[in-house]
């Protein structure tokens, strides 16, 4: 198989998860908060904490700006396959 077509490891925008945050307990009405913070931006808890965390540590602007390079890279990908075809 091509390598083309094998899987990228960093399918997050921020790169591979490999490390853990200690869990967290917090009221039963916090949770269902989150729960529905994150389901109305269309994400899982863990993905809607992941991201809140990011952005805390990061900043937003680093953040949008990983966003914004994968976006490129796929853009970039369209391009190429217009430019290909004609």
């Amino acid at each position: 198989m091509s390598s083309s077509f094998s899987r990228n490891t960093e399918s997050l925008p921020m790169g591979k998860c490999t490390s853990a945050l200690p869990g967290v307990k917090v009221p039963d009405e916090t949770f269902d908060e989150v729960s529905r913070a994150a389901r109305i931006a269309g994400m899982s808890v863990s993905e809607w904490i992941r991201t809140l965390v990011m952005l805390r540590v990061h900043g937003l602007d680093h953040v949008t700006s990983i966003h914004r390079q994968r976006l490129e890279a796929v853009r970039g990908m369209d391009q190429e396959r217009i430019d290909e075809h004609g």
